[in-house]
């Protein structure tokens, strides 16, 4: 669809998605359009990190390492390994 919109004008195709959002909302919409864009990056990154957490503590940690500790303690241990990980991914 954008190449019909743009033909052969656009040398990049990364660029095209940003021209269209450029040319089809109004100036005072773009802001508002990179919030929602942004809160919906935050939100995969948000369910890959509990997915993560979930798994690794529920399959590897409490099996392996501390079978008898309660649901406190598995959620205290989780909370560290989600900060961990949060840390690692941002750098």
């Amino acid at each position: 669809m954008p190449i019909h919109l743009y033909g052969c004008g656009i040398e990049n195709a990364d660029s095209v998605y940003p021209q269209l959002i450029i040319d089809l909302l109004p100036a005072s919409f773009t802001g508002i359009f990179a919030v929602i864009l942004f809160r919906a990056i935050l939100s995969s990154f948000n369910g890959a990190l509990n997915s993560t957490v979930t798994l690794f503590t529920l399959n590897i940690y409490k099996p392996m390492f501390k079978p008898d500790d309660g649901e406190g303690e598995i959620v205290k241990s989780g909370g560290i390994i989600v900060t961990a990980l949060g840390i690692i991914s941002m750098s």
